[in-house]
């Protein structure tokens, strides 16, 4: 039972790296560039194979938002 649920959990809080350049609108080279500078972590890297917590790249993803609104508003 105890695989099962870490399978099912994995299954549904995991991305890969594919699905992390839908999700920032990026490419896979960009996905390489923010691990590599630390911006997002992999939970699980096996050779050139990575996953992500969706949670995690979800989180980047809305303080990248907010720092791109930011440079450009301007305060009346």
């Amino acid at each position: 039972m105890e695989c099962n649920h870490l399978s099912q959990y994995l299954l549904n809080n995991s991305i890969g790296t594919a699905e992390v350049c839908k999700l920032l609108n990026c490419t896979r080279q960009n996905v390489d560039f923010l691990t590599k500078t630390g911006k997002i972590h992999p939970v699980l890297q096996l050779g050139n194979n990575k996953l992500f917590s969706k949670a995690d790249i979800m989180s980047y993803r809305f303080k990248a938002e907010n720092e791109a609104y930011a440079k450009n508003f301007e305060p009346l």
